[in-house]
């Protein structure tokens, strides 16, 4: 019988890579040429890398500026849409907070810095 379909999984790939991928055929005689190249991008996975270089400057008694770099692009498997900053205070206001930064533009990897103001807090604290 006729072979009508034939798949192969690639596996072992860079996550949200662009891959071009020809295919030919071989029998008994010899080897075809390839097939046109079709590119196919992976699927994003979640970063391998965590921000970089953040930094923290206090504003006033009760607002900080957090600042950071995003993973390296390499590490970074996808677009980044957002961040999620943690901060709690070693002195007052102990329990643990979090605030997002949304990234709204979204053309990879356009984004260079990051930095986020933490409002309301408790004066006088180390955070």
């Amino acid at each position: 019988p006729a072979v009508t379909e034939v798949s192969s999984d690639l596996t072992g790939l860079q996550e949200y890579n662009n891959y071009t991928i020809s295919v030919r055929a071989i029998n008994g005689e010899g080897v075809s040429a390839f097939t046109a190249g079709v590119i196919q991008i992976t699927d994003e996975a979640a970063p391998n890398d965590t921000p970089q270089n953040v930094t923290a400057v206090a504003l006033s008694p009760t607002s900080i500026r957090v600042t950071f770099y995003p993973p390296p692009e390499i590490d970074q498997n996808g677009p980044i849409t957002s961040y999620n900053i943690s901060y709690t205070g070693e002195l007052f206001d102990t329990d643990t907070r979090f605030t997002f930064v949304n990234i709204t533009n979204r053309i990879y990897p356009a984004v260079t810095e990051v930095s986020s103001d933490l409002t309301g807090l408790q004066e006088y604290n180390n955070y």
